[in-house]
């Protein structure tokens, strides 16, 4: 058993290269303004670039503006400030995101080489350009069909990109694959479904994916005072298919408040070291916060309680309060002891993988020279 050649560890992609399709619809039918939702492109960026990650744009037309109600939206969301700064830096999008069609027509900068991760945002704009246009064709194809695999995501209306998607032998890129989007009960909670579908529009997501044969998955949550999970609109709902031998994923999310998880999921499907490490590391501090916290408020209702004791000098209650507060504080105190110690263990364990996988990579240059 000792002479068995161990496995090669999983790819793992530290910092990624991410490119992110806008819509360039920027009205419904009717000439009510649209575009690609605020939300769905600002979280996922801000996740990206908080991890050292690169986040280039493109664009189908010659603009791409946000939603004008993702942005009222976005005035009363606790990260206003972040999401504005997105839509000021992003503009009309005419000089910071490039025409798709451009980008893949650049040979000498191959856009399947610039790239880890292709993702399509959502918005209603995406409903009327993405499922038709021959460059979202191309681009999903490439990016499904590479070698080493990529990362497929696309969020709210964005996967409609995929619904006219055929492969090289010639099957669905949707086909027989878990995966999401806006689904038909956010439609009707929105009152978008007839403007979606014909004759305006295409049709919902819902329906459109399920007929390319997407097996999707609608939000679900468990709502309050019920014990089982049931269909719920704007739950974040996030689904990941992994393509048979290859390291190639598809990553589809439901709307916006799945935007920050589903980039999440990309980083974790590229770095296996951050899926494996850092939730549990968030899961320790948010635990070693509340012990902190708790000592804090023991140590205060302690001062609090003890002060008339001492102004009446009632000496027996006194001690009883203090025999109380010091097994309280030596309780909390001996919790985060444990967990610091956790916290420690997993930082070595986590340098270790770090290390292995330093390893092979030189080895692997070794055998190159």
């Amino acid at each position: 058993m000792g002479d068995e050649e161990k496995p090669p560890l999983p790819k793992r992609v530290e910092f990624g290269r991410v490119l992110m399709v806008l819509t360039s619809t920027d009205k419904y039918p009717d000439e009510t303004p649209c575009g690609y939702w605020l939300t769905e492109a600002a979280h996922p960026y801000a996740k990206w670039i908080e991890a050292g990650w690169t986040v280039d744009f493109a664009r189908i037309g010659e603009t791409s503006v946000p939603d004008p109600k993702s942005v009222e939206g976005a005035m009363d969301a606790p990260d206003a400030e972040a999401q504005l700064a997105f839509r000021d830096m992003m503009g009309d999008g005419s000089t910071t995101a490039k025409k798709l069609a451009d980008l893949l027509a650049d040979e000498e900068s191959p856009v399947i080489d610039k790239y880890d991760v292709l993702m399509f945002c959502g918005g209603f704009g995406a409903v009327w350009d993405f499922p038709q246009d021959e460059s979202v064709k191309a681009i999903a194809v490439k990016f499904w069909e590479a070698d080493p695999g990529k990362v497929v995501c696309a969020i709210c209306h964005g996967p409609l990109a995929l619904v006219n998607v055929e492969l090289g032998d010639g099957t669905k890129l949707l086909e027989g694959k878990e995966c999401t989007a806006f689904a038909n009960i956010e439609e009707d909670v929105m009152g978008t479904k007839a403007v979606v579908c014909d004759p305006t529009g295409p049709g919902t997501c819902e329906d459109l994916m399920t007929a390319a044969g997407g097996l999707f998955k609608v939000p679900m949550a468990v709502p309050d005072g019920e014990l089982l999970m049931k269909p719920t609109p704007f739950a974040a709902n996030v689904v990941e298919y992994s393509k048979p031998e290859s390291t190639t994923k598809l990553i589809t999310a439901s709307n916006p408040p799945s935007a920050a998880p589903m980039a999440e999921a990309v980083i974790f499907a590229l770095d296996p070291i951050k899926k494996d490490f850092d939730p549990p590391r968030v899961e320790l501090l948010a635990q070693r916060g509340k012990l902190v916290k708790d000592l804090e408020e023991a140590k205060a209702a302690f001062t609090t309680d003890i002060t008339p004791l001492k102004a009446s000098n009632k000496l027996d209650d006194m001690d009883a309060l203090q025999i109380k507060h010091i097994a309280t504080r030596d309780w909390l105190l001996g919790r985060l002891a444990t967990v610091d110690a956790e916290m420690e263990r997993l930082a070595i364990n986590r340098q270790m993988r770090i290390d292995e996988y330093v390893a092979e990579a030189a080895a692997a240059a070794v055998e190159e020279e």
